[in-house]
């Protein structure tokens, strides 16, 4: 992008720069360099030599953002925030449902989508306009259709209308509360959820498993996020070989501990 120039592409249009309110390249980073250091140790096994991973968070983000990046580099157009919109759906959207705070996500992708949107609206007379047929009309027209499309998406429970929208082959998705998400259908039928204990809480949490599957290995968790120090013995004894009296000596100078450095006498 342009030194000096500050670009922003989260917002609605017109509006001032916006937070997602979620911190998502730091577990997407680390989910990823797990993934460039496994790549490293395979490497070593193959050749026999070791690599520098060098692994920033700031590229591992730019990396997510390739469409604006691309437009950019080849076109030399600086995006803009745009809300919900998309540069080929339409529409597309965050509409509201009926109940406090509720809301259903559509994305109409094709114009056989929006043929099958219209019907299960009813085919009211505003969607048989002709000019709505195509992409282009209903770009152009996106704001007159996000207002009808909401009037009517608000008679309707998020869950029931995202099921019915689907049936027919239009892209949609309830928007879930976390309440919602811990009772999931679709995440627990793909084992998203894990049920732990950890000590220091004293009951059950759920937590979420790894976002991928191997054949050969498990993909849980299966216990809890180690507390600090955890395996110190593991680690120092029997992985480094030092000797208990080294072990001692490391732990009586504060350099390690099990626990954090501003809670020690």
């Amino acid at each position: 992008m342009p030194c000096g120039q500050t670009v922003v592409i989260t917002g609605y249009r017109g509006g001032d720069p916006l937070m997602s309110n979620e911190t998502y390249p730091d577990p997407v980073t680390g989910i990823i360099s797990v993934g460039a250091l496994i790549a490293g140790l395979r490497l070593a096994r193959r050749t026999g030599k070791g690599c520098l991973v060098d692994f920033s968070q700031r590229e591992m983000t730019v990396g997510l953002l390739p469409a604006a990046m691309m437009d950019y580099a080849f076109n030399g157009r600086v995006q803009g925030p745009i809300g919900n919109r998309d540069a080929v759906a339409a529409p597309q959207g965050v509409y509201p449902c009926a109940g406090e705070d509720m809301w259903i996500a559509i994305a109409v992708q094709s114009d056989a989508q929006w043929q099958a949107l219209c019907q299960v609206m009813g085919n009211q007379d505003w969607a048989r306009d002709s000019s709505l047929g195509t992409g282009a009309g209903r770009r152009q027209r996106h704001d007159e259709i996000d207002a009808k499309l909401a009037a009517w998406t608000r008679g309707f429970d998020h869950y029931d209308l995202m099921h019915r929208l689907q049936r027919r082959g239009v892209p949609a998705g309830a928007v879930l509360k976390g309440s919602e998400l811990l009772v999931d259908a679709q995440l627990e039928a793909r084992g998203w959820w894990e049920d732990l204990a950890p000590p220091e809480v004293g009951k059950v949490h759920r937590f979420v498993t790894t976002p991928w599957r191997m054949s050969a290995s498990p993909f849980r968790p299966s216990t809890p996020a180690p507390s600090l120090g955890e395996h110190n013995d593991t680690v120092y004894l029997d992985i480094l070989g030092l000797s208990r009296a080294e072990y001692a000596s490391l732990q009586n100078a504060g350099i390690i501990g099990t626990e954090p450095r501003w809670l020690r006498a």
